[in-house]
């Protein structure tokens, strides 16, 4: 038995329909169900194919909603081509239908994309409340706010639009071109069409908009000294100024922008946009000391004089191929390869060129290679893993196989052999295992005895970079959950993670700047959010109900005032209203609901034997409008809703869940009841209650009976039931009043 669904279920299908009418001369009924949408329900019928039955498309985000895409598509079909659906017969039906079979066998949206992913799931947790937060801004390292400043792009407004991207980056000429765009990866219109081209909208409104103008605050008597101007020292540098510090930077080169600079190829990043940046860096006040390597006594004096020094020197070093031969002349150094193409040396490289690694680096080393090699020549990519697992950025593998670009995957090199003045690499075979790694990538293992040999002139390992790490002791930026605050040295970027994007140096740069501001008293939050009017829960749903394709050029720099803004327009609004889990449930047992925003200092109780004591525990804050509840009695755990939910949870599990029936409250194992004017709560086998009386809140359990005021929960009384050394936590209430006042008695006053 064979099981198909997706893309490749509606080819198929459709081929097999067509032949089935060929074969029968266009008179056999078929109904038809596989991969039918609102964009191809049209052809379907055109085709004769009635009725057609719609199952997976409602199931996704948009849900029953979407099928008023399907009515509107098909009334302008039948408006626009009145003669063909009221003249056509059988013999028409029968030639349409073969004709768009094999229309679909050219169509790009129904072949399989090796780099797409439809999984737009981060590593949060969901909460029973406040779970709202775009998928976007959790993928991208500086946080940025990605629906406000599309928001405004969608308006037209570019420069209140390049206002927000400098809040939380100071990069977005450079970042616009080479941002490695995670953010992408985690549209939520990849559950719809296509994910908006966000790093290509940032580059229109940094070249478009004019950004309000940068003025550091007043001199307040603190510095710090920068160890390189790369974009990691030059963004802790800008956020550094800003607030008012004495920022000075050492770089070891004659010019700033660090490895972007030097080994990223002009036909990914024209350093004029490079410099752009750093310009509106300096121009606040940063001083830079060219031509200033640091070494050890001199970074300690740095130390000694300064208040806080961030290292980010990055990691200038490539990682060797530690295989035997590697010494030979024909291995080449990837950065100093990529060094000298960005300084016009000429190199030759021979007639066939092999490129080992699979990130950004090999990318930018086999294209540049690829450009500058002789007619004859040819470039290989060998790695070790499948192209799919490659971890260059998707656009970058693209573009390198459409410039001819030719990749070796699932080989490891093990030797190189020199060989009458060409070499022999000497590669291992390798295979893919069904187990996945911590990485989320399929583990691979060598396939004994299974050797092959590649002929080369030149070859160039790109397999990573390596820093100099300071010998003095210092903070990691990626690991401050364990910072020694007697050290006033920190090291971030590319030096503190041995090389991993200018995103992320970008974001380390503004992390450690947020960092001190956190320790200092006068520290400042860098987040100024602009305001902007909040878009209704009516235009949320009509949006979530659309499929909006696409229509920005794949070549972004001849975009459009009109396409930018059209493209920004398909946003989301993510991080204001999500209810995906709403949405999809086919049996409409997650409901969402409004409440104002809550803010409770909860107490607890330590009881010893009968008498208790009152002590402060924390705050408990909840901030968002629309909140989610599961509804016990419709759901069926089929788990579609965590299949879509942006957060690693479970909506269904770890949302609250109320019973609308005894008979449901008494068979689940958790849950909200209401009986008469008592609001009862099963919760690991125990029963809460909650009851309004007199204007307070009475809680009870089997230990205790509680009364707190109604609008701060502060305990007014206790009444212990049972002896004993024990605790009661009462963060619970919060949850137990929110789920009594906003939806229990909101649903008796709405149906008695």
């Amino acid at each position: 038995m064979n099981y198909m669904s997706g893309r490749a279920l509606h080819v198929l299908s459709v081929s097999l329909a067509a032949q089935l009418q060929e074969d029968f001369h266009g008179e056999l009924p078929i109904s038809f169900s596989g991969g039918a949408h609102a964009f191809n329900l049209v052809d379907l019928l055109k085709g004769g194919l009635s009725p057609v039955t719609v199952s997976s498309d409602l199931l996704k985000p948009g849900a029953y909603g979407r099928l008023q895409q399907y009515y509107l598509n098909l009334w302008r079909s039948k408006e626009e081509e009145a003669d063909y659906w009221k003249n056509t017969d059988q013999e028409d039906q029968l030639d349409y239908l073969k004709n768009y079979a094999q229309q679909l066998l050219q169509m790009e949206d129904y072949k399989y994309q090796i780099f797409e992913s439809k999984d737009i799931k981060s590593q949060k947790p969901l909460n029973s409340f406040d779970c709202i937060e775009a998928p976007c801004m959790q993928a991208c390292p500086t946080e940025q706010d990605i629906p406000d400043y599309l928001h405004f792009a969608a308006q037209g407004n570019f420069n209140k639009a390049l206002d927000v991207i400098y809040q939380n980056n100071p990069f977005p000429y450079t970042l616009g071109l080479v941002c490695e765009h995670s953010c992408q990866t985690k549209c939520t219109r990849i559950n719809y069409d296509k994910p908006l081209r966000i790093r290509d909208l940032k580059e229109f409104i940094a070249l478009n908009g004019e950004a309000s103008e940068a003025q550091a605050l007043p001199l307040n008597g603190f510095s710090v000294a920068v160890i390189g101007a790369g974009p990691s020292g030059l963004s802790a540098a800008w956020f550094m100024a800003l607030q008012g510090w004495k920022v000075t930077i050492y770089e070891k080169d004659g010019e700033a922008g660090g490895l972007p600079q030097q080994i990223i190829p002009d036909f990914r990043l024209q350093k004029e946009k490079l410099r752009l940046d750093i310009k509106r860096i300096l121009d606040i006040g940063v001083q830079i000391h060219y031509n200033s390597p640091i070494d050890a006594l001199q970074l300690e004096k740095l130390s000694q004089e300064n208040d806080y020094v961030y290292y980010a020197s990055g990691a200038p070093k490539s990682k060797s191929l530690d295989i035997k031969g590697s010494e030979v002349a024909g291995v080449r150094d990837s950065l100093k390869f990529l060094r000298d193409y960005n300084l016009g040396i000429e190199v030759n490289l021979g007639e066939k060129i092999i490129i080992i690694g699979g990130g950004n680096t090999a990318m930018d080393v086999a294209r540049t290679a690829n450009k500058i090699k002789n007619k004859k020549a040819q470039v290989y990519v060998v790695y070790r893993r499948s192209i799919a697992q490659m971890p260059a950025e998707a656009q970058e593998i693209k573009d390198a196989l459409e410039e001819g670009v030719i990749f070796s995957e699932l080989l490891t090199p093990v030797e190189i052999i020199p060989e009458q003045g060409v070499y022999r690499l000497k590669v291992q075979k390798m295979h893919l295992l069904t187990q996945f790694g911590d990485d989320g990538r399929q583990k691979v293992a060598p396939i004994d005895g299974e050797f092959d040999f590649l002929e080369a002139d030149t070859i160039i390992p790109a397999l990573g970079q390596q820093a100099f790490m300071p010998t003095l002791p210092f903070n990691n930026m990626k690991d401050l959950n364990n910072f020694n605050a007697q050290v006033n040295l920190y090291v971030g970027g590319d030096a503190g993670r041995g090389g991993s994007s200018i995103v992320q140096a970008v974001a380390d740069g503004r992390l450690f700047a947020e960092h001190i501001f956190d320790l200092e008293p006068f520290g400042a939050s860098l987040r100024k959010k602009q305001s902007k009017e909040k878009t209704s829960e009516r235009k949320h749903l009509k949006d979530r109900n659309t499929v909006v394709n696409s229509s920005y050029p794949k070549n972004a720099s001849v975009a459009t005032f009109l396409e930018a803004q059209q493209e920004a327009a398909r946003c989301l609004q993510c991080n204001e209203y999500c209810n995906i889990c709403v949405s999809v449930c086919p049996n409409r047992a997650n409901e969402s609901y409004t409440i104002p925003a809550q803010h409770y200092r909860v107490q607890d109780i330590d009881i010893n034997d009968l008498e208790f004591t009152i002590r402060p525990s924390h705050e408990v804050k909840i901030n968002q409008e629309y909140q989610v509840y599961n509804i016990g009695d419709y759901c069926n755990q089929c788990g579609n809703c965590s299949t879509f939910c942006p957060t690693i949870g479970a909506p269904y599990l770890d949302k609250p869940q109320i019973h609308l029936s005894r008979i449901s409250f008494e068979e689940s194992s958790r849950g909200y009841f209401m009986q008469k004017d008592v609001l009862l709560k099963k919760e690991k086998n125990n029963l809460l209650k909650l009851r309004i009386e007199t204007g307070k809140l009475i809680y009870e359990d089997e230990n205790v009976e509680v009364v707190l005021t109604y609008d701060d929960l502060r305990i007014l009384d206790v009444y212990v039931k049972k002896e004993g050394e024990y605790k009661i936590e009462l963060d619970k209430i919060v949850e137990m009043k929110i789920m009594l006042v906003y939806v229990f008695l909101e649903k008796q006053k709405l149906f008695g």
